[in-house]
């Protein structure tokens, strides 16, 4: 091979092991470029690789690094790239300075820029495409919507695939080869490391996204049930105020994730309002600061159902259906199947009957009325139930809130849409009548009702006129400081999408 193809060769690979170990390791592009041979040790016991070099913003005392107190843990793809560049490197460091072949490039002590390697990363891509994309049968590295493909890039990236994609903490270990409390928080247990820094912005944006996303289909009407409906309803209103937040440190995006207001975690199939004094998912000696999947409990009084979980639902509920009908199940899995597809159910129907009847429905007037209907019917049957002593899926008392349970309807639709049957129950079990006093108090609650749908409506104005006046003050102050505040949503560089 002729030199004048071999330095633009070593180039380009040297920038390809550049790209594997950033993107993979989560390394700040001075911390890659600050690698030096024998950075890469082994630990057979653990299984792990580690990876030692110059850690930057960190305190003068640990900012040299030896294999005894390791900060990054690697993968093998990771390491791989690190082997092929002390192969390739001249000098101590992985990645010398200057043109590559040239006398500077192998005598040079100092290490390549951050514009030398951004002019490295558009020269490799433009390569690729010409000359290995057809070769390889490979797609072509497209543009990039958010501008070009950067080194500083890559660290975001990585925060946000964790933070973003469906189980992205295993995503983390299983792709990246590396524990989420290992890498996450600070490389190795050290938190001071910085990334946790990217996650945390990471994950207050998507936070605040979906807050923003939750109140615009609340104003839509969106039904929410669950007992944890009314904090999640009141949680998605208060948390509006984060709207045109501009955050200077990451200490800031932490106390921001800490408020109550932004506890709302949307899962597969609910949403955890989350509280840590009533989880369900709570080990006593855990300190978790937000739901634990793994441990979530269907009885749990943190969960809420929005239309977009009840959706879910009803496709699980019908693929649970499928599994129950297979003949080789052995029996105490179709037992557990069950009792899941019985819970499911029952938080579908909670679902339906406590959907508000107003004015502003757009159910069809027949299938409104049928579901009425039937709700009665469920009402009446249940009180038959209690009554005979063969109570199905309650405790068998004679109350209205046992009622409400067996019948699979919430206490206040009880009252407020069915309040003969309730007479009717408790003449029964000898409750004794409702207050004659009933006429005027539902007449009191649909006034009250009323002006609250004018106070919502006043509100809905002030609102717009806040977040205006909070995008001309986000917009002011990122001009009289545009050099150090970091602005959310556009702060740090953007994530690669695919």
């Amino acid at each position: 091979m002729e030199t004048s193809e071999l330095r633009p060769l070593i180039r380009h690979i040297t920038t390809a092991c550049f790209i594997v170990i950033a993107y993979l390791s989560g390394m700040r592009v001075g911390e890659v470029l600050n690698l030096r041979r024998g950075c890469v040790t082994r630990d057979p016991k653990l299984d792990l690789i580690f990876l030692s070099g110059h850690q930057l913003k960190t305190t003068p005392q640990r900012a040299e690094r030896s294999p005894a107190t390791i900060p990054w843990v690697i993968n093998a793809q990771g390491a791989q790239a690190i082997a092929i560049l002390e192969d390739l490197a001249p000098s101590a460091t992985l990645f010398p300075f200057g043109h590559f072949g040239t006398a500077n490039w192998l005598r040079s002590p100092r290490t390549r820029t951050k514009n030398s390697l951004a002019d490295d990363v558009h020269a490799f891509i433009t390569w690729f495409n010409t000359t290995i994309a057809d070769t390889v049968d490979h797609p072509t590295i497209g543009e990039d919507e958010h501008g070009p493909i950067t080194g500083v890039r890559l660290r975001r990236t990585l925060a946000w695939h964790i933070v973003r994609r469906p189980g992205g903490t295993i995503a983390g270990a299983n792709q990246y080869g590396h524990l989420f409390t290992r890498m996450t928080h600070g490389y190795a247990g050290q938190a001071d490391a910085g990334f946790l820094d990217e996650i945390t912005f990471e994950q207050f944006l998507l936070r605040t996204e979906q807050l923003h996303d939750d109140h615009q289909r609340l104003t839509r009407r969106e039904h929410v049930s669950g007992p944890a409906a009314d904090t999640y309803r009141h949680r998605v209103r208060e948390g509006q105020r984060f709207n045109g937040v501009t955050l200077t440190s990451a200490a800031q995006a932490n106390t921001a994730l800490s408020n109550p207001d932004l506890q709302i975690h949307h899962g597969a199939l609910l949403t955890c309002v989350w509280r840590p004094e009533t989880a369900a998912c709570q080990a006593p000696t855990n300190d978790e600061n937000g739901p634990v999947w793994a441990r979530c409990r269907l009885n749990c009084s943190n969960i809420a159902y929005t239309e977009r979980d009840i959706t879910e639902l009803r496709n699980h509920v019908t693929k649970l259906r499928t599994d129950l009908d297979l003949q080789v199940l052995p029996l105490p899995l179709h037992r557990r199947l069950h009792e899941r597809l019985t819970e499911h159910d029952r938080a579908i129907h909670a679902h339906e009957s406590t959907r508000p009847l107003d004015r502003n429905d757009t159910m069809p007037t027949t299938d409104r009325l049928a579901q009425l209907k039937a709700e009665r019917q469920r009402i009446r049957d249940a009180s038959q139930r209690l009554l005979t002593g063969t109570s199905a899926c309650s405790n068998g008392k004679f109350t209205i809130s046992t009622l409400a349970t067996e019948a699979e309807v919430s206490r206040q639709r009880l009252y407020e849409h069915h309040p003969d049957l309730v007479a009717d129950f408790k003449a029964s079990a000898g409750l004794g009548p409702i207050p004659p006093n009933i006429d005027a108090l539902q007449q009191q609650l649909a006034d009250a009702r009323e002006q609250i749908r004018e106070l919502k409506a006043r509100e809905a104005t002030n609102l717009d006129q806040i977040k205006t006046l909070c995008a001309v003050i986000t917009e002011l102050t990122h001009q009289d400081h545009a050099g150090n505040l970091i602005a959310l949503p556009t702060a740090g560089p953007r994530p690669l999408k695919y």
